[in-house]
């Protein structure tokens, strides 16, 4: 008890090396609470700009690379299906929302059930009886079964 007396006796209030008139603190690294305040703003800004410089860089460099590559990289980048027999661009199926139910069109929000065929359904047509479900959950399970269980086979034992 007396020593913690002793240590706070000995500490004395420090003035802020910004000489700005008000005492700072070993913890603020000799700074008044205003100054230290200034002090991590800028440093926080220019952490800031520096990543921004940075990405800049890459940006640059990326555009650079892209820039550089020939024609024939370039076409090869963009692909559309093409449908062999006409020749034109094949339209892709559009998803529904996963909002809805498949079967019902209902409006399901989040109680809406997903199912392994990777559709929605509603509370009535969770269940794979109750909808057209393409999955196959009896191959699905004998899959399981066989990783869950690898055939174990023992050396033939040799008589004497």
């Amino acid at each position: 008890m007396e020593e913690q007396s002793k240590n706070e006796d000995n500490i004395a209030p420090i003035l802020c090396r910004n000489n700005c008139g008000f005492f700072g603190s070993q913890m603020t690294n000799n700074l008044c609470s205003k100054c230290y305040k200034e002090y991590c703003f800028r440093n926080f800004n220019s952490s800031i700009d520096l990543r921004d410089e940075q990405n800049e860089e890459k940006e640059e460099e990326k555009e650079k690379s892209i820039g550089e590559m020939d024609a024939a990289q370039v076409t090869g980048l963009v692909v559309e299906p093409v449908d062999p027999s006409k020749g034109t661009p094949v339209q892709l199926p559009v998803k529904k929302p996963a909002n809805r139910c498949a079967v019902c069109i209902k409006k399901v929000g989040l109680m809406g059930f997903k199912c392994r065929c990777e559709n929605v359904f509603c509370s009535v047509h969770r269940y794979s009886d109750q909808h057209d479900c393409n999955f196959n959950y009896r191959e699905a399970g004998q899959d399981a079964i066989a990783k869950a269980n690898p055939i174990v086979k023992a050396d033939k034992i040799d008589k004497f």
